[in-house]
């Protein structure tokens, strides 16, 4: 159960903790929540429509996201540095540039399904916000954003900031490359993120959801940090709101109109979706850093003298290519 070396619980326990006990807090107070408001404040007010989203600000990701951090940071020993939230200028540039990244991978997209007849975009509805005013509607976006703000960290944190990287430290330490232990950590990390989605949004759209996150996961290997994995994931908003969501006061309408694809038509628009947006990850890393590696904050146990690297590091039986394998 613990690491003969620095007495830590073990790195898959240390991975998991976190997620076991917050993503049920998530879905039952993202059930619940609404409901509960609803009772003591009419939803289509914007009254309402503020207290609801406050409410869900507090109780849906910011007690789950101080739980995930206080519960990592205890068993790891660690800072929020271990976990990618070392927020300074280049963490902004960073979220600001992955937000940038998904705004263009989701326009490019859309216009590929479009030319497809995969989906058909209205932009003559962007007006129409239900009745509601311009200012109202401007309201419920911003209160949206943060929302959906504050979900993108607590899934970067608890699937990648945490899951990712102790899984990746745990199979160095067990004497995998860094190369091949830095995949299985993916992986397994990619199977947990589509199996939260599984409850409220079903199996296949679970399945669907692995691929994106491969983009998300790939922004932070390559950065090991969370500012440009959670600005990707937060720029990719417009799918859904876009679709058409009820904000209370606010109906937005329905500008992209997804039809009733074939299995073949989706795995063509998800594998589109996921090409374009990894490869503007991978233009942004060329261009800021230079270069293409994973970074050593991924798997690597600690940066300070009390937790140093594991020694089995070194070897690279198995391993990856150089490039990704240091």
């Amino acid at each position: 159960m613990r690491e003969p070396r620095t007495g830590r619980l073990r790195a898959s326990l240390r991975g998991l903790l976190p997620a076991i006990i917050t993503v049920p807090m998530v879905l039952l107070s993202s059930r619940t929540v609404p409901g509960a408001i609803g009772e003591f404040f009419d939803p289509t007010s914007s009254t309402g429509m503020a207290v609801n989203f406050v409410a869900q600000w507090v109780l849906v990701y910011a007690i789950p996201i101080a739980v995930a951090l206080g519960l990592a940071i205890w068993l790891d020993r660690g800072s929020l540095a271990r976990f990618g939230l070392d927020v300074d200028a280049e963490w902004v540039v960073n979220w600001g540039m992955g937000v940038g990244i998904s705004l263009v991978g989701v326009t490019l997209w859309m216009t590929y399904g479009a030319s497809r007849d995969l989906f058909a975009v209205h932009p003559e509805r962007l007006t129409d916000f239900g009745g509601a005013t311009l200012a109202v509607a401007l309201a419920a976006a911003g209160l949206g954003l943060v929302f959906v703000f504050l979900g993108n960290i607590w899934e970067e944190i608890v699937f990648r900031g945490v899951m990712l990287q102790n899984f990746a430290e745990g199979l160095v330490g067990r004497g995998l490359s860094v190369g091949w232990a830095v995949a299985g950590a993916m992986v397994a990390s990619l199977v947990f993120f589509g199996a939260y989605h599984v409850p409220d949004r079903g199996v296949f759209v679970g399945l669907l959801t692995v691929p994106i996150g491969f983009v998300f996961a790939l922004a932070y290997l390559l950065t090991g940090r969370l500012g440009l994995a959670i600005g990707v994931h937060m720029g990719r908003v417009p799918i859904e709101l876009l679709q058409g969501a009820d904000l209370g006061a606010v109906q937005l309408p329905m500008v992209f109109e997804v039809g009733a694809l074939s299995l073949a038509q989706t795995l063509e628009s998800v594998a589109v979706d996921t090409v374009v947006s990894c490869s503007l990850v991978l233009v942004w890393i060329l261009v800021s850093k230079g270069k293409i590696e994973i970074a050593d904050g991924v798997w690597k146990a600690s940066t300070s003298s009390e937790h140093p690297p594991s020694s089995t590091t070194g070897k690279s039986r198995g391993a990856l290519p150089r490039a990704v394998d240091r």
